[in-house]
């Protein structure tokens, strides 16, 4: 867990969640909102954390430098 988590991306999902929450009057306080994004941030970056990285092709490489130039 060497990554920090997006503080202002977590009050971002917090707020979304608030305000959806509101919308369909299902009577979320903030809290419980920001206490979710929190969760879900966590297991988001521990599920980063664990995904293994693609390995890229030489055939794809090779076609990503052709554009390039």
């Amino acid at each position: 867990m060497g990554r920090k988590l997006d503080r202002s991306a977590v009050m971002k999902d917090a707020h979304k969640r608030f305000r959806d929450g509101r919308r369909l009057g299902l009577g979320w306080t903030f809290g419980q909102c920001l206490k979710t994004a929190w969760a879900a941030a966590r297991l988001r970056r521990e599920w980063e954390e664990r995904r293994p990285t693609p390995a890229i092709s030489a055939r794809k490489h090779s076609s990503l430098a052709r554009r390039a130039a």
